[in-house]
């Protein structure tokens, strides 16, 4: 497991990087597969190497923002399979 120190850059660098895309102009299918990694990527930090509860609001935040854009992908939502596909792996059903 990470130490404190390279969980902190890591959670920063994922907050600066989100700081620093979110306005890119991407076509839709990459922002909205982005923004689901970026989000994904956050709770596995949070959930698998800092040990959060999946209570936590840090990472229901994360799944609803995943939702959400589900519901925005709509008809296109294979955009997103491979978020089912990885969490699944990690996150146990509740």
């Amino acid at each position: 497991m990470a130490g404190s120190t390279e969980i902190a850059t890591s959670l920063t660098s994922l907050t600066r990087w989100r700081e620093e895309h979110v306005h890119a102009t991407w076509t839709e299918r990459t922002r909205i597969g982005s923004l689901a990694l970026w989000n994904a990527t956050n709770i596995i930090v949070r959930y698998g190497l800092l040990g959060a509860p999946l209570e936590d609001g840090s990472v229901q935040s994360a799944a609803l923002d995943i939702l959400n854009l589900c519901i925005e992908a709509g008809d296109k939502i294979e955009y997103l399979n491979w978020v089912s596909e990885s969490l699944a792996q990690r996150v146990p059903t509740c």
